[in-house]
């Protein structure tokens, strides 16, 4: 991170935090911006911590990265593994923003430690998942916890809810925890040994 940089980062990531508080606190001039997503909006908490140290930053959704990205000069995320074949376990939403970055040639930085490497090849994320509570995924009439902005309640149609959803035989509600982004979409992994490419990942194991 240098000085006239524009951050883009997706969710809430404990290494990604740590590096750009660190930037910021040996003075160098940026700003973040935030993407988050439902249902779990981890970004909001990361966005507050930034908001707190007085580092310059934009909260957008997930459906608005691609305008959102045309100012972005770096894409630093966090991965939850690295498996053997160079591709990233993150939280989903992640190989959106980072297919996104690389389309608008975008330098795209995974923070990730290295006891998260894994031996394991994966190559999509649906044979190998962690499925979260379906009921994360209804939306309920809002309440003060719901404001997005000072002032701004949005209100929602009761009968446009999936309140009652499991009663209907038809619908079933699937609520992934994570996605997988390609190697090809991955500029450098940023780790305790160092900036490595993907394909050191496996040497590294």
């Amino acid at each position: 991170i240098v000085d006239g940089d524009v951050v883009l980062t997706h969710g809430r990531s404990t290494s990604v935090e740590a590096a750009i508080l660190y930037a910021h606190s040996i003075g160098i001039k940026f700003r973040v911006v935030v993407v988050d997503s439902r249902p779990r909006m981890e970004g909001r908490a990361l966005l507050n911590i930034f908001a707190e140290q007085g580092i310059p930053s934009t909260y957008s959704m997930l459906g608005s990265v691609a305008y959102t990205m045309r100012r972005v000069t770096k894409v630093i995320l966090g991965a939850s593994a690295m498996m053997a074949n160079g591709t990233a376990l993150s939280r989903v939403g992640t190989a959106v923003v980072a297919m996104m970055g690389h389309a608008q040639r975008i330098p795209i930085i995974f923070c990730c430690e290295t006891y998260k490497f894994h031996e394991r090849v994966q190559l999509d994320a649906i044979v190998s998942n962690e499925v979260a509570d379906p009921n994360d995924l209804i939306v309920r009439n809002a309440d003060p916890s719901d404001i997005d902005t000072p002032g701004n309640i949005r209100k929602v149609d009761p009968k446009k809810s999936l309140e009652g959803w499991s009663s209907m035989p038809s619908l079933s509600l699937l609520n992934i925890s994570y996605d997988l982004t390609p190697q090809e979409f991955i500029t450098v992994v940023a780790t305790e040994v160092g900036m490595i490419p993907t394909t050191s990942v496996p040497v590294i194991i």
